[in-house]
């Protein structure tokens, strides 16, 4: 008992002299005195002036704990929060250009050790680096109708690529009409599909959502997905994060060719980090459905794309941002998207720099942008130029008090700024007892609220994700030379391989600057990039 509590006595004694020698500094005559002194910086990496990656940590070291001050951190003139841990704080940033200056300045007061005395603060300039040459490589598959490729068959391709992937497998697709549904399973990440020509390369089937017979209407379960024995009512189905599409129209038959319901799916994304660039999808009802994991919160970007439709065609929930695309409305009274965000979305449907427009019938000033379907809808338009006349009220109701429908910064076809005072801002439904429900949202966001809708904050915030660097252009190969039957060309910097064109036809896919060619035809060359982009066309020779 008396061994027991003597140890306990002991223990403690030692715990104290350790808060106190943690609290204390020690003197010339070993007695303890306060500490009345800031943080001293050991390191800080990238050092002042050095290169650094364009994703990459910037760690300080200090000499003690350290913990938030009152000051504040800037990285490139915006302001930043630090993450400390022990004796560190550390900033992560990503999505920096190559080459590019960057300034990180921590003021003072922005850093403070654990009894509240301030460090100095600091500043460092630093450059990301040079942009690396990739390893010269072809396609991983090539899709071609006429037996060309690897493959006859899209989803075959995709049936072949390897599952769990962290790295992007590129398919080619050759142009032709591929009439086949598409579904890309969830353990298959990262595949990039790249078509040759966006208006030649198709994928198109005929299929609706219908699940009986329709006695009106015998085409309605003809080209049903149950009649027609197909796992999934959409066209294409992406289940998998990180894909991405370029050059290919997405063409539901059933919704193009008769103009009429019901829901006949061209597209539906139902995961994290989706992209698609230059592609066009089209249908009549509800083209594209986005479902996006990661808490409701998962990512779709889109850039120069074309979405046609007529009835809730660009519907769902995540954070979706869509960047000069083209909204084409193809009848009469038409309503562009149907969203139903939960509660927690923290940004919704956001389409800048985009364009409205339709056809005859969609000119009668009674197109819709959108309708709020259920729980939490957002949706913001930035910058939009208006081709068509749409209803001055530019909202109806549905099944939900939206959250948000806005607008900023509207444009008619002329470039001048509309006006937006008739858009509509009080909205109602009946819920599932038939009970009627209203509520308000805003119409019009101010120039401060609508410089939050970034594609840093929308696309790349928490994980620095940066769909672009797929859509990145190499320079066009230059100086094609002919001698003879030898075809040759400068290397594009940042190129993987080369197709060689004829016309339309893909002469060859080929790591080398030279190509064996005939006589008496014309040929031109694109370079891929390092993630299956296709630069433009070289000069013809």
């Amino acid at each position: 008992m008396k061994t027991r509590l003597f140890f306990k006595i002991f223990s403690g004694l030692l715990l104290l002299l350790a808060l106190l020698t943690t609290a204390c500094t020690e003197t010339s005559n070993n007695f303890f005195v306060p500490d009345r002194e800031g943080p001293s910086l050991l390191s800080i990496t990238p050092a002042n002036g050095e290169i650094a990656n364009v994703d990459n940590t910037i760690l300080l070291t200090f000499n003690e704990r350290v913990k938030a001050g009152e000051g504040k951190v800037f990285f490139n003139g915006k302001e930043v929060t630090l993450t400390f841990n022990g004796k560190t704080a550390s900033y992560v940033y990503g999505n920096l250009d190559y080459n590019q200056n960057c300034d990180f300045t921590v003021s003072p007061g922005a850093v403070a050790d654990l009894y509240g005395n301030l460090f100095d603060g600091v500043s460092i300039r630093f450059v990301t680096s040079e942009r690396p040459q990739p390893a010269a490589r072809t396609f991983d598959a090539v899709v071609s109708l006429t037996g060309k490729g690897t493959h006859t068959s899209i989803q075959k391709a995709i049936d072949e690529v390897p599952a769990n992937r962290t790295e992007p497998w590129l398919i080619f697709v050759m142009n032709g009409t591929y009439e086949e549904q598409i579904i890309i399973p969830e353990n298959k990440p990262f595949i990039h599909l790249i078509g040759q020509d966006a208006d030649k390369t198709i994928v198109k089937l005929w299929i609706n959502s219908a699940a009986e017979e329709d006695p009106t209407d015998p085409n309605v379960w003809k080209y049903s997905y149950k009649k027609l024995g197909k796992p999934e009512a959409s066209m294409v189905s992406v289940k998998a994060s990180d894909f991405y599409a370029e050059n290919i129209s997405f063409v539901n038959g059933y919704g193009k060719e008769l103009q009429k319901g019901p829901m006949a799916l061209a597209m539906y994304t139902q995961n994290d980090r989706n992209s698609f660039k230059n592609c066009k999808f089209i249908s009549f009802q509800d083209t594209w459905q986005t479902n996006p994991k990661a808490d409701d919160n998962g990512r779709v970007y889109v850039q120069d794309c074309w979405i046609e439709g007529a009835v809730d065609y660009f519907y769902g929930n995540g954070n979706c941002l869509l960047e000069h695309c083209t909204f084409y409305s193809t009848r009469e009274g038409a309503v562009l998207v149907a969203p139903s965000h939960n509660a927690n979305t923290r940004w919704g449907y956001v389409m800048n720099n985009c364009i409205i427009d339709g056809n005859q019938l969609a000119s009668d000033g009674r197109v819709k942008l959108g309708r709020p379907w259920h729980n939490s809808p957002i949706t913001v338009y930035l910058n939009t130029t208006f081709n068509i006349d749409i209803a001055p009220e530019g909202w109806t109701d549905m099944g939900a008090i939206p959250k948000l429908f806005a607008e900023y910064n509207s444009k008619d076809k002329n470039g001048a700024v509309m006006d937006l005072s008739q858009r509509k801002t009080m909205y109602s439904y009946k819920d599932a007892q038939e009970n009627t429900v209203t509520g308000s949202c805003q119409a019009v966001l101010t120039a401060s609220e609508a410089a939050r809708y970034t594609y840093e904050n929308i696309i790349s915030e928490g994980d620095y994700w940066n769909p672009k660097k797929y859509m990145e252009k190499v320079a066009a190969p230059a100086n094609l030379k002919r001698n003879l039957d030898v075809l040759s060309w400068d290397s594009s910097k940042y190129a993987i391989c080369y197709l060689v064109l004829s016309g339309d036809e893909i002469v060859e896919i080929t790591k080398e600057t030279y190509c064996i060619v005939e006589e008496g035809k014309t040929y031109q060359v694109k370079a891929v990039g390092e993630y299956g982009s296709l630069s433009d066309a070289s000069e013809e020779i």
